[in-house]
């Protein structure tokens, strides 16, 4: 999901379309060589895809969070990072009509014919935590 803090937003306007972000301040996760500057847009094979531009990018996504909570920009991130983030105020979502593509989390182990009770626990452990951080 796209997300500013309410005071960025004030400042500037909040964008009503993803074509709007050509006039806002992106903040860019940058992976390894590449980055997150392509924001995508719809679903199945109505998708829109934007390029986004702005003054600040890091490779780590809580910088770039706390960047966007200081109201520096505008960021996209998946609901389970920015979730509790927009329930206590300090985010707000845009384009909340908007569709975006999902980021799924999988866990992966061995298929066997039995799951060790620690990998059950941890898999257990981390569904909780994680339907706890995307609920609203």
């Amino acid at each position: 999901m796209v997300c500013a803090a309410p005071d960025y937003l004030q400042r500037h306007g909040v964008p009503v379309e993803p074509k709007d972000l050509h006039r806002h301040n992106c903040i860019v996760l940058r992976e390894n060589e590449g980055d997150y500057a392509l924001w995508r847009f719809g679903a199945d094979n109505d998708e829109t895809a934007i390029r986004v531009d702005g003054n600040l990018s890091s490779n780590d996504g809580d910088v770039i969070t706390r960047w966007c909570v200081e109201g520096h920009g505008l960021i996209m991130r998946s609901i389970w990072h920015v979730g509790p983030l927009i329930r206590d105020g300090s985010l707000t979502q845009v384009f909340a009509d908007i569709p975006t593509p999902s980021a799924d989390i999988h866990a992966l182990y061995l298929a066997t014919a039995h799951v060790p009770r620690r990998i059950r626990a941890l898999v257990d452990h981390l569904a909780t935590g994680l339907r706890a951080r995307v609920e609203t």
